[in-house]
């Protein structure tokens, strides 16, 4: 008995300095990332914004005029598919693709796909026209650089870039819930950040995505899982 406190003080340490070493690497990836250097292409490719909508008539025309403010030099289209929207999004995107030709729409009307959120992606790549497919959310926001900053960095060898998506909090207090929410959102970023410099990327998030058609399709895109 009188040797307990003892192996708990040593397990404590040994874990203690496992979680170090952990935590050190992270951090040597996110290092890492810093030294990723980006140079605008001469010929910038043609890309496609994929952007699923379920009931997102709240806040998709932000979105959408948010993303028409883009500063991208190359051919550019956006994509918003309609999963099966009760609300006014219909309505909406009908209203704002009068106002350009880069915005098209499409309408899921399969009852209860597998997984909807892959099944919708599939459809507006599948109608998609770019080389690179972007993927975002029908909630964000964007810097007018934003497409041009995430192409820069495809260069010969790259086949995926994936971004930092940050989560807002209201200008409101806002609920202890939403506050850990928010840290754990920020920590899921640190994390995927550090494990992409260091070359064993484990997650990244859709929000704010990139890759090649060809990868895509080298891989049979989502598989049988997107429907």
């Amino acid at each position: 008995m009188s040797d307990l406190p003892t192996i708990l003080i040593a397990t404590l340490i040994a874990i203690s300095a496992m979680y170090a070493a952990v935590l050190s690497g992270f951090l040597r990836g996110m290092a890492r990332l810093k030294q990723n250097r980006s140079a605008e292409p001469n010929d910038w490719p043609s890309l496609s914004v994929i952007l699923p909508a379920r009931n997102e008539a709240a806040v998709l025309e932000l979105t959408l005029r948010s993303l028409f403010k883009q500063d991208y030099p190359g051919e550019w289209e956006i994509i918003v598919v309609d999963d099966r929207s009760t609300d006014n999004t219909p309505q909406i995107l009908t209203a704002l693709s009068a106002e350009t030709p880069r915005l098209r729409s499409l309408r899921i009307t399969e009852a209860r796909p597998r997984s909807p959120k892959k099944n919708a992606l599939a459809a507006g790549i599948r109608a998609a026209h770019g080389s690179i497919i972007v993927t975002t959310d029908a909630d964000c926001t964007y810097d007018p650089g934003w497409l041009r900053g995430m192409i820069s960095h495809f260069t010969p060898d790259v086949g995926i870039v994936a971004g930092l998506t940050v989560f807002d909090l209201p200008d409101t207090p806002a609920p202890v819930w939403q506050k850990i929410q928010w840290l754990d959102f920020v920590i899921q970023q640190f994390l995927a950040a550090g494990a992409v410099g260091r070359g064993v990327p484990s997650s990244c998030n859709g929000s704010n995505l990139a890759y090649r058609r060809k990868v895509y399709e080298d891989i049979s895109g989502f598989g049988t899982s997107s429907r």
